[in-house]
């Protein structure tokens, strides 16, 4: 459930600051294109600054966090699947394999579904080592196709 009112908080944004729930930011949900195609974090970032607050102050489950499963790991176990959504990590540009999701920090995690991994190299993602060959290629080319055009 998503309720909002003009000029208010919206409520997942108050249960955040209050530590009883954890953002998780999916692409291309959570972010908005420019009229560049360039990304705008605007309503991630109230996110990322409200969970980096309730966790300073250990709030909610933050007293909990390393005793508990997150409700996505739990989704993992119950469904008996692997995570399948590539991990960028907002803060420092990278973009990491599915099964290590965990490498980022909760409040920098934006999600990509396979079929837009793409759009994350595009926008700057780089791909970790762990990350799958064909995805070093597609970035090489990608920067080298920025170095031509410049």
């Amino acid at each position: 459930m998503y309720l909002a009112a003009k000029d208010q908080d919206t409520y997942n944004l108050k249960l955040v600051q209050a530590g009883y729930t954890l953002p998780y930011f999916i692409y291309p949900n959570a972010v908005s294109p420019t009229e560049e195609g360039e990304f705008t974090y605007d309503t991630i970032e109230k996110f990322q600054d409200a969970t980096v607050e309730a966790k300073r102050d250990n709030l909610g489950i933050w007293e909990y966090i390393n005793r508990i499963l997150l409700p996505m790991e739990l989704r993992f176990l119950t469904r008996r699947e692997l995570p399948v959504k590539y991990c960028a990590d907002l803060e420092r540009n990278l973009l990491y394999s599915p099964q290590y999701y965990f490498k980022v920090p909760i409040e920098n995690r934006l999600f990509f579904y396979p079929k837009d991994v793409l759009a994350a190299l595009q926008k700057k993602f780089k791909p970790t080592s762990d990350c799958d060959g064909w995805l070093h290629k597609v970035w090489n080319a990608l920067k080298e196709k920025e170095r031509r055009e410049k």
